[in-house]
C-alpha cells in the first residue's frame, strides 16, 4: 500500500453556474484562503448572482483550538428585486461555537438592516433587529460525508428585545431531526436509503409587524 499525502491549498475559487425555473440563471464566484493574514484564519468570501436576487458575503473563522472552540465573524449585503419592490439587506455577525465528535455548538450576535422600497411608494419601510442566537447540532451516522444510516437532529433558538436595537420583542425556535435507514440487500431497493424528515418552528411575537 503506497499512501501519498499532499498538502491542501491554501487559497481556492470557486466559481458555479445554474438554472432555476423560478430565479433564472446564477453564478457563484467564490474565493477562500485557508491561512489569511498568515495567521492561520479561514476566509471564506463570495458574490451570488441572480436574475432576483444579488449577495456579496464574507466570514473569517479562527482555527480550532484544543478544546473545541473557535470563533467567526462575518457580513452579508444582499439585494432582491421581485415585480419593482426592492429590499435590501446588509448582516453583520459575531459567534463562538465548540466542534466536537459528534455534537456542535454555535452562540452569535447578529445585527440586521433592511430597506424595503414598493413601487409608487415614496416611503421607504426600514427595520432592524438585534438577535442572539444559539444552535445545537447532533450527528450519530455511519458516514459524515455520506451518512447511510443513524440520525441527526438540530435546534435553533433566538431573539431580540425591542429595547435593544430591535424593532419589535420576539423568539424564535427551530428544530428539525433526520434518520437514516440503508435498505435490505436482498430486497428490490437493494444498495438504496429512505429517508425520515421531521421539522417545525414557530416565532413568537406580540404582532407579525417589524419581525
Amino acid at each position: 500500500v503506497v499512501a501519498v499525502l499532499r498538502e491542501r491549498r491554501r487559497q481556492r475559487l470557486n466559481v458555479g453556474l445554474g438554472y432555476s425555473s423560478d430565479e433564472g440563471l446564477r453564478g457563484l464566484f467564490g474565493y477562500e484562503h485557508r491561512d489569511f493574514l498568515g495567521r492561520g484564519l479561514q476566509l471564506e468570501s463570495g458574490v451570488l448572482l441572480e436574475s432576483v436576487r444579488r449577495r456579496v458575503f464574507a466570514s473569517v473563522r479562527t482555527p480550532q483550538r484544543a478544546n473545541g472552540y473557535f470563533d467567526q465573524a462575518g457580513a452579508r449585503v444582499e439585494r432582491l428585486e421581485v415585480q419593482g419592490e426592492l429590499t435590501d439587506t446588509q448582516t453583520l455577525l459575531v459567534g463562538r461555537g465548540k466542534r466536537g465528535e459528534d455534537i456542535d455548538h454555535f452562540v452569535s450576535v447578529q445585527y440586521q438592516t433592511e430597506q424595503r422600497t414598493v413601487p409608487l411608494d415614496p416611503v421607504t419601510d426600514e427595520r432592524q433587529a438585534l438577535t442572539l442566537a444559539y444552535s445545537w447540532n447532533m450527528r450519530r451516522v455511519d458516514s459524515q460525508v455520506d451518512p447511510r444510516s443513524g440520525y441527526t437532529i438540530s435546534a435553533q433558538a433566538s431573539g431580540g428585545s425591542r429595547a435593544l436595537l430591535s424593532d419589535r420583542s420576539f423568539v424564535r425556535a427551530w428544530t428539525r431531526a433526520m434518520r437514516f435507514w440503508p435498505m435490505p440487500d436482498d430486497s428490490a431497493f437493494d444498495g438504496g436509503m429512505l429517508v425520515g424528515l421531521i421539522e417545525g418552528g414557530q416565532v413568537f411575537a406580540s404582532s407579525r409587524d417589524g419581525i
